[in-house]
């Protein structure tokens, strides 16, 4: 050992002192220059090591492992040649090596149990380490298991580092410890360890399992893995499950004589390894006088741990508890795991009777699922399944998803009557699967499959984004491309854009008396209804006598925006004195454009409800019978009328959101073509291209309402603003520079009389004094109060003409 050292552990850390060779650690990557780690160079102890600060060690060939990465016949065949080496290259050197690997090989056993001990002396529970975060990540609890431990700092020999792990002990049939399976993983143990081989063996495992949880009345489960077992633990916790760490290990399995039923839980590899090993394990331990049951995730390439991760503890647990008895008649009907048995129970099956796995309800819902994956949405908020039909993922109208679960079913009925060889049993069997019961299960089992699921987010949530027939619309740009399933476009317009509209135009500049300008903001108008924005929290009101082509506009834009447009009833606008259902609220989610015509004369908006829904505010409503739901509004307002309703408070708020477009064209009825909506639909493609060049106009420069609409607005603000009215009539308003001093204010009480006599004589609504005074101080009045007689009153404003009552009419006085 002392003239292989220096060769083999070379760098500037090593060096020697006496009888010993001393470096930073084993595998010689610490930067510390005072070496924590001795190798003893002579006599009896030749060759061992020591670590003292990671409490490792082991003999001669382990100190060449650790340094040179070397293994097995190379660990041997460097070991020999480093020995001749030393003996000046002599074949006698080479010779004089023998008895000493000789003697090495034969105490490899008492070296390997030393390896062992030290990583045991380091050992953890596993909760609060990382391996605790490794199994959580996976979806498994720590099971309260002594055989599954945690090491703080496992050295991995191949890469010369060390790392958390996951220790978990081999015990063979008589419980005696023979060996420990090692899992490096990283740092926070997020995952395994970034190495060639994450999971090592340490010792001999050949026919030992790690056992997980201890026997119980005589039943066990058998897994591969470690993580599959613990998968299954987690989804049947009454089920001991012992790991066998390798399919060739299961099938040379010895358990213990107490073990009187196994069920075997094989991995679906696709090259079939796993069940294979499976089949024979179950051929011997059903011969040892064992009741074997073998089961299996129903995807191929998937353990009990990818099932769990897809679909959860019931869908691991309906496939144990499916488990069938294995016998060499094993294909025919017989009784699963799950059914209680005679002297013992595990828990009740659903399926009583017996039923192979293939012909399981959870078999058939994966079953579903594979084929309809990719083509099938539910979303549970709304209880609808959603189908994609190359261009959209339409909502479903008709049962589809029964229809579709139905044929499953039926199929794996008329299977059933072929593979299964006793005739009446095949018959029952064949009768349960075509049941309605049957098929409901299996429809709402796949519902819960996470491949179907969707929320109702995720719908048409891009704002900029247009779905047609000819491919999906990006508002942004004006560019076509193609439709995507992950688009999750639920909507579609009539019809793809394209082409010209030469009559649509010719009837914009007839409605509109030629005003270039006002077919410039319905085209903008237009164009912002396409996208899903609200930036201008805006009404747009048409307004006319009749006749005048407003409903032809707004019909021509409604029809063709087809999904993405809903028409609404005027009571969900106007103001009324019965309470309503959040239905009328339900139908706008999604939609982009939301239209209402034939207002009635004398209704008011109302104006709270408008504010909120042009506001960009959370809207949460409910379908009859369903569960409420929130959604952030898309779409644009606009309303066509002969009446304009009336408004009670003409605020900012108002003032800011609302356009009034006048329509004063009347079409004389000679001229008017009742066919013109049907002869638009052929310019449809021509006009939904003329509204996209508007969203792209709308993008560049705004709405830019035109004059003929700025005064017509306010023109009905004015005449709406009964306050503003009031306030002109019978009250002296100070400038901004006035707004102290007793001679600009006005008691409470005078203002509130003098309204409510002015309202009488007007045919206004006067209100309460609290909404009375709430309206004055959003005009920017502020409310005062004076010091002697603690009346209420507002600066900026005095009353020039009181109420008639003899008790009104004084100002305040100091």
């Amino acid at each position: 050992m002392a003239a292989i050292l220096p060769t083999t552990f070379t760098g500037p850390n090593g060096r020697r002192r006496g009888e010993e060779w001393r470096l930073a650690n084993i595998r010689g990557d610490a930067p510390r220059k005072q070496g924590s780690c001795v190798i003893t160079l002579a006599g009896p102890l030749a060759g061992d090591w020591i670590d003292f600060d990671g409490s490792g060690g082991g003999g001669p060939l382990s100190a060449l492992e650790h340094a040179t990465g070397f293994s097995g016949f190379d660990l041997f065949h460097y070991a020999t040649e480093m020995l001749a080496q030393s003996a000046d290259g002599s074949a006698s050197g080479a010779r004089q090596a023998g008895p000493e690997l000789e003697s090495a090989a034969d105490n490899r056993a008492l070296r390997t149990e030393r390896e062992i001990e030290l990583i045991l002396a380091q050992v953890r529970p596993v909760p609060g380490s990382p391996a605790e975060r490794y199994l959580a990540n996976r979806g498994l609890p720590v099971p309260a298991c002594p055989d599954l431990l945690a090491h703080p700092d496992l050295t991995h020999w191949d890469t010369r580092t060390g790392c958390p792990g996951l220790i978990a002990l081999v015990r063979n049939r008589d419980g005696r410890r023979i060996g420990i399976h090692r899992t490096y993983l990283a740092p926070d143990g997020a995952d395994k360890a970034p190495v060639s081989k994450a999971r090592k063996m340490l010792g001999s495992i050949s026919g030992g399992t790690v056992r997980l949880a201890p026997l119980a009345d005589g039943v066990i489960g058998l897994a591969e893995g470690i993580e599959t077992a613990l998968s299954v633990m987690a989804a049947c916790p009454q089920l001991p499950v012992w790991a066998t760490l390798s399919a060739g290990n299961m099938a040379e399995v010895q358990l213990p004589p107490e073990v009187r039923r196994v069920v075997l839980l094989a991995d679906n590899d696709v090259n079939g390894a796993g069940l294979d090993a499976a089949r024979r394990a179950a051929v011997r331990l059903h011969a040892e006088g064992r009741q074997v049951f073998l089961t299996a995730p129903p995807q191929s390439g998937e353990d009990f741990n990818d099932l769990l991760r897809r679909e959860g503890v019931e869908a691991v647990r309906a496939i144990v508890l499916a488990a069938a008895p294995w016998s060499p008649d094993a294909d025919l009907v017989a009784t699963p795991f799950g059914t209680p048995a005679a002297g013992g129970s595990l828990v009740d099956d659903p399926l009583a009777g017996g039923m192979p796995l293939e012909f399981t309800e959870e078999a058939l819902a994966l079953e579903f699922s594979a084929r309809h994956a990719d083509d099938l949405r539910y979303c549970a908020a709304w209880g609808r399944w959603l189908i994609w039909d190359g261009q959209r993922w339409r909502m479903d109208e008709t049962l589809r998803g029964f229809d579709l679960s139905r044929r499953i079913c039926r199929e794996s009925s008329n299977r059933a009557l072929v593979k299964v060889g006793e005739v009446k049993a095949a018959a029952k069997l064949a009768s349960v699967l075509a049941s309605a019961k049957t098929v409901a299960a299996v429809e709402r089992l796949a519902k819960a499959d996470r491949r179907h699921a969707a929320t109702t987010e995720q719908w048409d949530a891009d704002l900029w984004l247009l779905n047609t027939p000819g491919g999906i619309v990006d508002l942004r740009t004006g560019a076509l491309r193609p439709h995507q399933r992950g688009a999750y476009m639920s909507k579609i317009t009539a019809v793809a854009p394209g082409g010209d509209c030469p009559l649509w135009l010719a009837f914009l500049r007839r409605v509109t008396a030629e005003d270039e300008d006002l077919q410039a903001f319905l085209q903008r108008i237009a164009g912002y209804a396409l996208t899903g924005s609200i930036r201008d929290h805006a009404l747009f009101f048409l307004y006319g006598t009749g006749r005048n082509g407003k409903g032809v506009f707004l019909n021509t834009l409604t029809r063709i925006l087809a999904d993405y447009a809903v028409v609404a009833s005027m009571d969900t606008f106007t103001a009324t004195t019965a309470d309503r259902h959040t239905t009328d609220l339900a139908m706008l989610r999604g939609a982009r454009l939301v239209t209402a015509q034939e207002t009635e004369e004398g209704r008011r908006w109302a104006e709270s409800r408008i504010k909120a829904l042009t506001g960009g505010d959370p809207i949460t409503a409910r379908f009859m019978r369903q569960d409420n739901f929130t959604f952030l509004p898309q779409f644009k307002l606009v309303i066509a009328g002969n009446h304009k309703p009336g408004l009670r408070n003409v605020d900012e708020a108002m003032r800011a959101r609302f356009h009034l477009i006048p329509f004063t064209v009347r079409i004389p009825k000679a001229e008017r073509d009742l066919e013109l909506p049907e002869k638009l639909k052929a310019e449809w493609p021509g006009i939904l291209r003329w509204a996209i060049e508007g969203c792209l106009a709308w993008q560049r420069a705004g709405l830019k309402p035109p004059q003929c609409v700025l005064d017509a607005t306010a023109a009905y603000m004015e005449v709406e603003d009964a306050l503003g009215r009031f306030l002109e009539e019978r009250c002296e308003v100070a400038d901004k520079d006035r707004l102290t001093g007793q001679d600009n204010t006005a008691e409470l009480s005078e203002l509130y009389a003098s309204w409510q006599e002015w309202c009488r004589k007007t045919g206004e609504y006067a209100g309460t004094s609290k909404r009375f005074s709430q309206n004055l101080e959003s005009r920017g009045f502020l409310r005062w109060q004076h010091p002697r007689t603690r009346r209420m009153g507002f600066r900026g404003l005095r009353l020039i003409v009181r109420a008639s009552s003899p008790n009104y009419g004084r100002d305040l006085e100091g």
